[in-house]
């Protein structure tokens, strides 16, 4: 093997190693990848991945806060803006400044899956397997947040008169999950059962359809 390829920055580093682990994790597991082959995917040494992570642990949890964790925030920026706004919706039930709830939801999902394709490939892994060892840091950083956030949004929207007032924020909740993580869970399959590929145009028309089959149906 040459010599490692020269990078501007330290950070470019670690932002290789967070890349190749993503790629070894979601095709191979947590236990069947080592440090190494993290390393080598990275072009750099099993020494840097300790460096920075600490140990693979480490580095798993390192890539599902740079991941994850983003989503969330971008979640709860875009309905703290909103709100600020005023968040009023018209009689199209899109609102004022930003877009609906349901709507801002489905634009940062797809969005973030459209570009990090292996997320769901990952939690499914490593997640909703039996004894999948990283389930409770997923719930209690991630998931419990998000459904925090997203069920307190929906509840204001059903109080002030946007969505229907039998609206199930829970069930709802579970549905807007269910709906935009789903597709790029099943990705290799949709594709060839519809003849389809998941370019940005496919997934824009996902988005579109997803807010509008939604939305039809809560709508007050």
């Amino acid at each position: 093997m040459g010599r490692p390829r020269v990078r501007a920055s330290a950070s470019d580093v670690r932002s290789d190693l967070l890349a190749a682990a993503a790629a070894a994790f979601s095709a191979r597991g947590y236990d069947g990848v080592s440090l190494r082959d993290v390393a080598k995917r990275a072009g750099t040494t099993a020494a840097m991945v300790h460096y920075y992570f600490g140990d693979k642990g480490g580095l798993f949890a390192a890539l599902l806060d740079e991941t994850l964790a983003s989503v969330l925030e971008r979640v709860r920026s875009a309905l703290a803006a909103r709100s600020a706004a005023g968040g009023g919706m018209g009689r199209a039930g899109v609102a004022a400044e930003g877009g609906s709830v349901i709507e801002l939801f489905f634009d940062i999902a797809h969005e973030t899956l459209g570009a990090t394709p292996w997320i769901p490939r990952l939690v499914l892994r490593e997640v909703l397997s039996d004894e999948a060892p990283f389930r409770e840091r997923f719930i209690e950083g991630y998931a419990r947040p998000m459904s925090l956030l997203l069920r307190g949004a929906l509840r204001e929207e059903v109080k002030a008169g946007r969505l229907r007032a039998d609206f199930d924020v829970d069930l709802g909740f579970t549905s807007l999950i269910a709906l935009a993580v789903f597709p790029f869970i099943g990705q290799p399959v949709i594709e060839r059962v519809l003849g389809v590929s998941f370019d940005a145009a496919f997934r824009t028309r996902l988005t579109v359809h997803t807010k509008r089959l939604v939305l039809d149906g809560v709508r007050a």
